[in-house]
């Protein structure tokens, strides 16, 4: 699933068909082959503190059922690196979803794949700076719940389209 780097967060969102895109949402890293995307070095400090958000329930959100491979990669070794290696609860790539709150703004909230800390190492992704900073800047110990944040969001979405409302 492609979304460009900080468009709104629409990715199984859905009421009565209708795709409902969260504009307090912004998408980080959902990359597709044969599409472009940003490419440079990170650092050791942001690459280490992603890795501990994969530990934390609060960020690592939105469980799937299955794992997505990565296109980017060659297919003879789609397989071979599917699970996060240094985690110990075996994270599965592509199987869920990081939310992190915006160190900028209070009304912004990021949604990257599972997959992002792959596509860094691997593709040389870079994600925006502002994205960089906030997971460089996120307390593991706050009282942050993305999960809950996107339940919240879902419901105030779905009543406002059962108002009739058409723009959000």
């Amino acid at each position: 699933m492609y979304f460009p780097d900080m468009s709104p967060y629409s990715y199984g969102t859905w009421y009565r068909e209708q795709s409902i895109a969260f504009q307090e949402v912004r998408t980080i890293g959902w990359l597709k082959q044969g599409f472009t995307y940003s490419k440079g070095k990170v650092g050791d400090r942001f690459l280490q503190k992603l890795q501990q958000m994969y530990q934390s329930p609060r960020v690592h959100i939105r469980g799937m059922r299955g794992y997505h491979q990565c296109d980017l990669c060659d297919p003879s070794l789609a397989n071979k690196d599917q699970q996060s290696a240094s985690s110990p609860q075996q994270i599965w790539r592509g199987s869920s979803e990081l939310w992190i709150p915006s160190s900028m703004s209070s009304q912004l909230i990021y949604a990257a794949p599972s997959m992002i800390r792959h596509y860094i190492i691997a593709h040389e992704y870079r994600p925006p700076d502002e994205f960089i900073q906030s997971v460089q800047e996120f307390d593991l110990n706050s009282d942050w719940d993305g999960e809950e944040m996107y339940s919240q969001l879902l419901e105030q979405y779905r009543d406002r389209m059962r108002r009739g409302e058409k723009r959000f």
